[in-house]
């Protein structure tokens, strides 16, 4: 809630301008999970159409770029969170929806639960929106091939539902 009142306050911009800039130095490993989980919010806060595109596009591109083993766990569910809150702002842009899916789609194999659990919430959440689904159609033979050798998916995707717990 304080987030969303600084953004009120300075500015949603500006308070992302800052994130980008401390993004960028490469802090450490939880700095970055911080600068992470805050410019998630910031961006679900705001109208993404309102938002510099230069700083939408480090974000989104930094997000796909934590997806990697040596990062943390919870660095990398910060950024899954990010991507699945903004299926629309991948939609737009498929090349990086299909890096994003890319590196989704290999977390899944990780053999950690918390994070295959938090990739299937991102994939659940990005095929919920019809535009991003459809730019993922030509992927859906792989995805669920891949679904299919880890033993099925349980049920639907519903709209709100948490699966990553």
């Amino acid at each position: 809630m304080q987030i969303k009142r600084l953004c009120r306050l300075c500015g949603s911009g500006a308070v992302l301008e800052r994130l980008c800039s401390a993004l960028e130095s490469g802090g450490g490993q939880w700095e970055t999970e911080a600068d992470m989980y805050l410019a998630g919010v910031v961006l679900r806060s705001t109208d993404l159409a309102a938002v510099d595109t230069r700083h939408k596009n480090f974000v989104f591109d930094r997000a796909i770029a934590l997806i990697a083993p040596e990062n943390h766990p919870k660095t990398m569910g910060n950024a899954f969170t990010l991507l699945g809150s903004h299926p629309e702002f991948l939609a737009e842009n498929p090349t990086t929806l299909q890096e994003a899916l890319s590196r989704i789609l290999r977390a899944c194999d990780s053999g950690d639960d918390k994070l295959v659990r938090n990739a299937a919430t991102a994939l659940s959440r990005l095929t919920l929106h019809a535009p991003a689904a459809l730019q993922m159609a030509e992927m859906a033979v792989p995805v669920f091939q891949h679904w299919s050798a880890r033993g099925g998916i349980a049920g639907p995707a519903v709209v709100g539902e948490d699966l990553s717990a």
